[in-house]
């Protein structure tokens, strides 16, 4: 039995590499309601879900990991995600916090918050999530272009220069 129930999680990582989303959301469906308590499992979903813009489900799958685990970042970090994606800064900063708070080298959490700290106009926040994401990794193209530009938009081009050095 655990054997079909990994296999139907390897068959939907496949699909998702392959951006195939609606056919790994089928696996995974499957999977989820046979065994409740694959963690793995609801996370995959609720990428799978966020993928497809259905922020609401997806969202769902995140609570229901962290009713289960308070403690799992990524499920935070996507719970952030999809928070953001529907405009919600203040509740996807609080998740991005959490991720972070359970998992400080999630770079990309950092990034995601610098984001939604520069679209809510808090640009010194932005600016402290964006350093946290490059000091994680000093070569995370994403985050040193935001770095930069959100130093910019701060008019001051010493020390959006001395940032970038």
């Amino acid at each position: 039995m655990a054997l079909n129930k990994t296999s139907k999680k390897n068959q939907a990582k496949a699909l998702i590499q392959q951006n195939k989303f609606t056919e790994a959301k089928k696996l995974l469906l499957k999977s989820c309601k046979r065994k409740g308590n694959d963690l793995d499992a609801w996370l995959l979903l609720a990428f799978v879900n966020r993928r497809l813009a259905m922020l609401n489900e997806a969202a769902a799958c995140c609570q229901h990991v962290l009713n289960r685990n308070p403690g799992h970042a990524h499920a935070w970090h996507l719970l952030g995600s999809c928070h953001h994606l529907s405009g919600d800064l203040t509740t996807a900063i609080t998740s991005y916090k959490k991720a972070v708070s359970y998992d400080s080298a999630l770079a990309e959490s950092y990034l995601f918050m610098g984001d939604a700290f520069r679209e809510n106009a808090d640009l010194p926040s932005a600016i402290e999530s964006y350093t946290k994401a490059t000091q994680i990794n000093k070569s995370y193209l994403e985050a040193l272009t935001n770095l930069g530009a959100t130093l910019i938009e701060t008019g001051d081009l010493n020390k959006a220069w001395g940032g970038l050095k």
